[in-house]
Order: C-alpha cells, then structure tokens, then sequence
C-alpha cells in the first residue's frame, strides 16, 4: 500500500513540474488555476499518509494563508466568486502546525476554519448545501479533537469530541463512541472508558471486541505485566530463553502485533518451542 501510495506521491511531482511548480521550479513562468490546486490537495494528502511532514510544512510555506489574490475564482473571471483551494487543502492547512515547534497555532488555524464554515452554514439558504456544510463542520470538530489529542490536551479533546457525538445520528454515534473508548484506554482514564465501553455497547457490532483487558488494564494488571516483562527479559539474558517465553505467554491476555513478532523470535531462538503451540496457549488464555 505504501509503495502505491509512493507513486501516486511521485506522480504529482511530475505533473507538477510540468506546469512549472513544486520542488526546483522557483523562478519558472506558471499560473495557479483549479486544476492545479486539486493536484496540489492530493500531493499533501499523500504526503500526510506517507508521514512527509516535515516536507509537507516547507511546501505548504508557498500558500501562506490560503487568501492570495490568485487563489479566489475572480483574479481572472469576474463573473465567478469565491475561493478555488479544495476543502481537503484546508483541513490539512489546519492540522500541519502540529508538526512545527509551535503546535498550538494548528487550534488557532482550526477554529478559524471552523468559524468560517459556521458563517457559510448560516448564509446558505439551499437545504441540500446545508447539508453538505454541516457535515464538514463535524469533519473540523473531529480534527479539532485529533489536534488537542495529539499535543496533550486529553480533556479538551474529549469535550470537543462528546459534542460531535452528543449530536449525531446512532451509527455516527457508535463510531464515535468506540473512538472516545480508544482515547480513554490511552489515556487512562477508568470512568470515561467506563462510560463509553457501556455507550458502545448499545450499538451491536461485530467488530467491537471486548477482551479481559478493557476489565483489568486500570486494575493493576499493567503495572504487573511490566513486572513480567522485565522478568521476562532478565530470564532472555542470562540464557533461559524458555523460562522468558513461558513468562510472557502466562500473562499475556491480548495479542498485538509487536508482541507476536517477539514471541516468534524468542521461540526460534529456544528451539524446539514451537511458535504455533505459544500462540495457541495464548488465545486459550485470552478467552
């Protein structure tokens, strides 16, 4: 996947070039139009996937505020209004920021743009346009989140994140409330993660899966399993390679990826422990 989304990255370069812009094109004869920007949207949502943000924050410098003249439809017709940069541009014009040594500028930039989406939902006067906008006002409201989320502000983010969820519709509500219960865990917050594991289950899903660990992990299980761990590799460095697989596998409750990878290396290592035997003690565990 990545490696597609790395030629797409690569094709926008090319176009790009061709009309005189991007990396290497300072001084050439180009002129901005609708197309262009769409093309530049889709670089920086590529570059957003593939983690280019340091990037992304040099090349996002050339359009400032979104507000240059060229930007807006009447530089050259009149008879069209308003402004050309796609609305994806926007929200990622927004979120950058909090890759720069200033990380609470991208709120500043966010509730701008939420502001100004609540001011074209109150002039719009067709139904069906209506719509549309409120839709990406909760689009704003969730990065807005996202934002406060990543640079530390768990509670803010929850506030924020409750009003989306308070107002929405049941299956934007369960969504919503699965995202809220994934934030609490992080965080370590027992009372919301209380609250929204019983949210989200009055939602049947299928992909919701309640395992021992939403029951222990504020109980003290997680200070314990890094007690096993640590016991676990002491056991790895002095030699017992069985005696540190053994370790993991009686307390491990739920199986993530990384964890997976390190069994299978410590089983290969402690031949004849079969891989395949330790995961399914696991599973037996876990359930």
């Amino acid at each position: 996947m990545k490696c597609a989304l790395e030629y797409a990255f690569n094709a926008t370069s090319h176009i790009l070039k061709q009309v005189g812009q991007g990396f290497g094109q300072n001084g050439q004869p180009s002129q901005i139009n609708a197309f262009i920007l769409q093309i530049w949207s889709i670089r920086f949502q590529l570059m957003m996937s593939l983690k280019m943000h340091n990037q992304l924050v040099e090349e996002m410098l050339a359009f400032d505020e979104l507000d240059a003249p060229d930007l807006y439809f009447q530089y050259k017709d009149p008879n069209k209004l308003g402004s050309m940069i796609p609305f994806a541009m926007r929200l990622i014009h927004a979120e950058i920021l909090r890759f720069t040594p200033f990380p609470w500028k991208a709120i500043a930039r966010i509730k701008k743009l939420e502001g100004d989406v609540e001011r074209i939902i109150y002039d719009i006067k067709v139904p069906g346009h209506i719509d549309d906008w409120k839709k990406r006002l909760d689009t704003v409201k969730t990065l807005h989140s996202k934002v406060l989320y990543n640079i530390g502000e768990y509670e803010k983010s929850m506030d924020v994140m409750e009003n989306i969820r308070r107002n929405s519709e049941n299956e934007e509500k369960a969504e919503l409330s699965r995202a809220m219960l994934r934030m609490a865990i992080f965080a370590g917050d027992e009372r919301a993660a209380t609250k929204y594991l019983d949210e989200s289950a009055k939602f049947p899903c299928d992909r919701l899966l309640l395992h021992k660990c939403y029951r222990t992990m504020f109980h003290g299980a997680y200070p314990h399993a890094q007690a096993y761990n640590a016991m676990a590799i002491l056991h790895l460095y002095t030699g017992n390679v069985r005696q540190a697989i053994g370790t993991l596998a009686e307390r491990l409750e739920i199986i993530c990826t990384p964890m997976q990878t390190n069994l299978k290396t410590l089983s290969e290592l402690g031949l004849p422990v079969k891989y395949d035997e330790i995961l399914k003690a696991i599973k037996a565990q876990a359930t």
